[in-house]
Order: C-alpha cells, then structure tokens, then sequence
C-alpha cells in the first residue's frame, strides 16, 4: 500500500521568528529559489526576512525527484530553437554554476548526495532522432556528452546521450538545511506568511491578517509570480507531473529520461531507513486540462509492471512547475515596480540548477555586484510570439467554452465536471474549475491555480479562497490504498505549495484574444506534452 507522502518526508515547521516591520529585502516563497536569494543576501550582510505560506520546500522544491543535471532531457535543443547557440551557452553557464554552487554547499552542510550519469534515451526509434539532436546540440554547448549503445541499466533503448557526474539529493535535507544556513546568516524565514498584494509603490508587501512588511527591494520566488505586474502568466505554460516510488533491491548508473512526448524519468534512492528505491516519473498534463488524473499515474504503474516487475510501490505524488513560451526561464526585474522587485519563474521542471543560477543573478543584481551572465538575463532573450500567441489563444478558447458550458450546461459535454457547473469559479481570472480526480482538488485549466475542497488556495497566482460547490465523492483506486478521498490530496493539505505571496490589487488581463488550437479537444487531455523535460 502506498503511503501518502513524497517519498522524502513532511516537510517539517520550523520555529520563525516575529515579523519584522522592516528589512532590506523580503523574499517570498521558500523553495530553493527563495532559499538560496536569501542567504546569498544574509551573507553579503543584507537584512533579509523570507515570507513563506504554509512550510519552508513544501511545493516543487520538496516534491521534486531532486536531479541536479545539466543535460535536462530534450531542452538545450528547445532552447537553441527558440533562441540561438549564444542563447543556448549562456543557458548552459548558468546551469552550471547552479549546480556547482549546489555541490559544495551540500559537501559544506553535510548533505548526502549521490553521483549518477545523467542520460537522455530513446524509448522507441522514432525518438532518435530527438535524441540525436540533443547530443549534437549538447556537443556545440560544450558539453562532454557521450553517446551509448544498447539497453540503459536494463531499460529497452534505442540510443542515448549521457553526460557523467551529475547529482541526485534528498530535498527536503537540502531545504533543511538551507533555512538553517540563512538564519545563522542572520536572515529570518518567517512560515504561515501568506502574501496578499504590494503597495502601489512597491515598498511594503501586504499579509493575510493585516499585517505588512516594509523593504528596499521584493523577491518573488513562488511557483508564478502572485505578485504580478509584468503578466508572467501569460509566458508560462502550468505543468502537472506524477512521481510514484517503489521499494526495489538495485541500484541505478544513470539518471534517465526518455526524449518522447509521453516521457518517463527514471532514478535510484535511499530513504531515511535505508532502503533502496526507484522513483519513476512523467505523465504530465497542462494543469487542468485532463479527463481523470488517475489514469496519469496508471500509466507510470503500468510502465513500471513492465521494466520492474519485482518493484513494490510506497508512495505516489505530484508537483507543479511552468514551462515558459520562449524556452528560458524569466529571471529579472518586473516592471512597473520602480525597480523594487526581481521575479524568478519558468523553470521547466529544472528548477534546481536554474533556480539556484537565478538566485545568485537577483541576489548579485541587489547588492550591486556584476551579476553572473544569464541568457540576457533571461527577459531580455527573444520573445517566441508563435508559442506565446498559441499557449494564450488556449487560455482564451478553454475560458470562453467553459463558461458557456457553466452559463448553457446543456449544449454538450466539454469536459466540464457537474460541480463545476454548480460552479467553481477561480478568483484570478475567473476560469471554471476542473475537479481533479486524484488529488481531490479543485484545478484552474487557465493559469494553474489550484484550491482544497474547501476552496483554500493551494497553488497560485491565486491568492485568495474560491467559492467551490461540495467536493465530488472520488474513490481512490485500490494500488494507492485509501477510499473516498486521495491520499495524494490529503498529502498535499498538509504540505501544500510553497507559491507563499499574493497578488497585487491592480486588474490583470489576457491580452490575446481567443483562438483556435488543435491540441484543445473538448474533453480530452489537451496537453501539448512537454513532459519529456520533467524532472519530477
């Protein structure tokens, strides 16, 4: 039976602090991100505070399968595409110094980290090619990637190309450890702050309750920014992937992922007691946009049944990323805010290595120090208007549909559960709400957000309560254990998100008006799968 918890632990409360009135920078949300941007801070002797919602790595960070990698599946190719070779290089340079700052911290704090060949593999041989393409690309990034012949650690391929001494890791001991490095730093990180908005002249972050906190500078680290005056959300795709863990007698060389468009993440691991596991990942889906998110991870089972037969399943989650539109993340200065506010977001499911170059970037950017070279700082890359233009046309047509359905439920199953007509209504920007049948949550098809049953927010930009009907009785299937109700929901209730902020009180808009995409079938997973680059 499946426990109902990532594989890694609860992400436990720390003791926080008071609330300081003022600080030189406040930082929201503590992911790595968020982390990582504060002690850089603390230690250049800034007066730093982390805001963070609920518990310090409980969102991405702490459900993530934690690989620290510079060969990130089928990305540098997506990368080149959209931008350029110089683009790409820069894109390599500050994965780099991501991960080589992730190294020596975890030799420094102690944390125990395991050193695996990273691999992207072809499942079948029409993914050669992509996978082909990869290894070139990677060569003309200058990295010393190889390429493998044969069956990969037992698993069927058709070719590979692999980059030796990348790492694996525990995240939540990173976490952990990275509060305890900031408060020692004498930076405070303060859980249960849920931000609510920014002043108009972005100097004082609001809090539920009444209260606030004035500083010389804001760093927006949640999963999308819910303090959103540059309209990220509309550069960003929001991504759902599945991870299910298996006790396993073995041991893995490679960290794998396939290239193809359903794609499967492959690693080893040891638990606090000791015992091996396999951690398979992938199935993912545009958050929102699926008939019956159990059958995601019945997929990753049934892949498994097949590779593994003797592996026994203890756990099964799911975590959240975004992928941007141009192929970079968008790291920098948001506008509108006098300078006052950095934002980190579209990661890819890479967040590790390129949250961890972005902190140091806004971090250097703060204390004025040269900043270390990303992709022109990522917001300065070129725009990719043909993906930009489609993922917002998608929004547009899924809003429109849905709530024609809500207004006219009689004209036709569009994939719109009964409750939702009954109706929940996403308080961002008023899309309909899909039911997620395996974590018992209420899911935003426009911009992720996600709520409890009750309605309390659990993802953002959201950051504000939905009025939802009553929760639909879902039994959970039998391999995961518990009846009606998710353990993957009731997981997630006790470590939701680390998407901690709130969203400023100015109105947001989708400037693109509805269009027609082929990949938004009524009532079907409409996801244009990016999943190959999950890293989850």
């Amino acid at each position: 039976m499946s426990e109902v918890r990532a594989v890694w632990g609860e992400p436990a409360h720390s003791t926080s602090g008071p609330l300081p009135v003022s600080c030189d920078d406040v930082v929201i949300g503590a992911g790595v991100t968020g982390l990582v941007t504060a002690l850089t801070l603390a230690r250049a002797g800034r007066d730093v505070c982390v805001l963070e919602a609920r518990r310090a790595g409980a969102g991405a960070t702490g459900r993530s399968t934690a690989k620290f990698s510079l060969l990130q599946g089928t990305r540098l190719q997506q990368v080149v595409q959209r931008q350029s070779v110089a683009i790409g290089r820069s894109y390599v340079a500050a994965n780099r110094a991501g991960l080589e700052w992730l190294r020596a911290f975890c030799e420094d704090q102690g944390i125990v980290v395991q050193e695996r060949v990273a691999a992207t593999y072809a499942r079948s041989a029409d993914e050669v090619g992509s996978v082909r393409t990869e290894h070139q690309t990677a060569l003309e990034l200058g990295l010393d990637v190889a390429w493998h012949d044969g069956p990969l650690d037992g698993l069927p391929s058709h070719g590979a190309t692999t980059l030796a001494g990348q790492l694996q890791a525990d995240p939540v001991h990173l976490v952990q450890k990275l509060v305890a490095a900031v408060r020692s730093a004498g930076g405070r990180v303060v859980e249960g702050a849920r931000v609510r908005r920014l002043s108009p002249d972005a100097a004082t972050v609001h809090l539920e309750g009444g209260r606030s906190v004035r500083a010389d500078s804001v760093v927006v680290a949640t999963g999308t920014p819910v303090m959103d005056r540059g309209l990220h959300v509309t550069q960003v795709k929001p991504m759902r992937s599945y991870t299910v863990a298996y006790r396993w007698d073995g041991r893995l060389e490679h960290m794998a992922l396939s290239a193809g468009s359903d794609g499967r993440s492959v690693r080893d691991a040891v638990d606090r007691d000791g015992n091996q596991l396999l951690l398979v990942g992938g199935a993912g889906h545009v958050v929102g946009r699926t008939r019956d998110e159990s059958a995601h991870l019945d997929r990753l089972r049934d892949w498994t049944r097949q590779h593994f037969a003797d592996a026994v399943e203890v756990a099964a989650w799911s975590a959240q990323d975004y992928e941007p539109t141009h192929g970079v993340p968008l790291v920098g200065r948001m506008p509108l805010t006098r300078g006052r506010v950095r934002v980190a977001t579209g990661f890819a499911k890479w967040g590790f290595t390129n949250g961890t170059a972005a902190a140091l970037a806004i971090a250097s950017d703060i204390v004025g120090d040269e900043p270390l070279h990303l992709p022109g700082h990522y917001l300065g890359a070129t725009p990719a208007p043909a993906s930009w233009a489609r993922n917002n046309a998608t929004v547009g047509l899924r809003q429109v549909r849905d709530v024609a359905q809500v207004a006219l439920p009689g004209a036709g199953d569009v994939g719109v559960t009964d409750a939702a007509r009954g109706c929940g209504i996403c308080p961002h920007m008023g899309g309909v709400l899909h039911w997620n049948t395996a974590e018992r949550s209420w899911d935003c098809p426009l911009h992720g957000s996600r709520f409890a049953p009750d309605g309390s927010v659990l993802e953002g930009p959201a950051t504000r309560p939905a009025k939802v009907p009553s929760a639909p009785e879902t039994t959970w299937p039998a391999e995961t254990g518990t009846q009606k109700g998710s353990p993957m929901q009731q997981n997630e209730q006790s470590t939701p998100h680390d998407a901690s902020g709130g969203q400023v009180s100015e109105p947001e808009a989708n400037p693109v008006p509805p269009g027609q995409d082929p990949s938004t079938t009524p009532g079907v997973d409409d996801t244009p799968q990016t999943a190959p680059d999950q890293e989850h």
